[in-house]
């Protein structure tokens, strides 16, 4: 079994909960689908997701507290489905 000290992450923002987690068997289609959505987010919002925040910080709110960032009121209803992406829990990306 792999542990995360033992693995590099390169963006913690970017990576799906269940790379976080180190989950067995992980789907890594369904993990880059993940990260496709944290990027257009940053596309559509220009700013980082969870800018300001530790690894640690972000860690804790994605994998333990399962939150997701919210969407400005003002994007349009195709980008808010592309970003929903970004939204549910491991196998539903």
């Amino acid at each position: 079994m792999e542990r995360v000290a033992e693995r590099h992450l390169t963006c913690v923002a970017d990576q799906a909960p269940e790379v976080i987690r180190v989950t067995e068997g992980l789907d890594w289609e369904k993990a880059d689908v993940y990260a496709y959505g944290s990027t257009l987010y940053e596309m559509v919002h220009r700013k980082k997701l969870f800018g300001g925040m530790t690894d640690f910080q972000i860690m804790d709110l994605v994998v333990r507290r399962q939150e997701r960032p919210a969407v400005a009121a003002d994007v349009p209803a195709y980008v808010v489905l592309r970003l929903a992406c970004t939204v549910g829990t491991q196998g539903r990306h």
